[in-house]
């Protein structure tokens, strides 16, 4: 029962974190431009995706400070190397 029950609930976290990279892509594309408006964005989906405002927002920020130094763009893979981190 207990089994069942885990292993629906895995199932769900593997749609909900699809469906977040895929809407990621949908929307930047393989480059993403860290401006104001997109770190906006990013973190609107995150929130929609149901994790919390407060986990959004610090994941959001942790993107801004730890990409910004790649210029203020940087490459899909790394704006999601980051939130894996921070949902670790």
């Amino acid at each position: 029962m207990i089994k069942g029950a885990l292993n629906r609930f895995r199932k769900g976290l593997s749609k909900s974190r699809n469906n977040v990279v895929g809407k990621l892509q949908s929307i930047f594309g393989n480059r993403i431009s860290l401006d104001d408006d997109t770190l906006e964005k990013i973190e609107e989906l995150l929130i929609s995706a149901d994790m919390g405002v407060e986990s959004a927002v610090a994941i959001t920020r942790n993107i801004e400070k730890r990409l910004k130094e790649e210029g203020g763009e940087a490459t899909l893979e790394s704006v999601l190397e980051v939130i894996r981190g921070d949902v670790s």
